[in-house]
């Protein structure tokens, strides 16, 4: 019984210390979004300029999830799972109905 807990207790804390936990990051979603969405999205462009504000969180949410970009699916679909991540982090922090106001810094 003893060997099974101490073993028990070594699993627990090899696990514990291997799995990090991802979080996503609104800093890492702002430069994946200077990166690949402004890129086309620029003020007087076809695209128009796009800023987080134009939409809602949950709008936001459906667009990222559902790949829901129009003009070229693949710009989502080729990111990673963690820039998809990263970029819907910064799109509903500073979403229409965010309680965050985007700034220049």
């Amino acid at each position: 019984m003893k060997r099974f807990i101490v073993l028990l207790i070594i699993f627990s804390m090899v696990l514990a210390l291997t799995s990090v936990a991802y979080a996503a990051s609104s800093r890492r979603g702002k430069k994946v979004f200077a990166k690949v969405c402004e890129t086309c999205h620029i003020k007087g462009s076809d695209a128009g300029k796009l800023k987080p504000s134009k939409k809602t969180m949950s709008q936001w949410k459906r667009f990222v999830e559902k790949n829901k970009h129009d003009a070229d699916p693949n710009v989502l679909k080729n990111l990673s799972s963690k820039d998809r991540k990263n970029l819907l982090k910064f799109l509903q922090e500073y979403a229409l109905d965010a309680d965050t106001i985007e700034t220049c810094g």
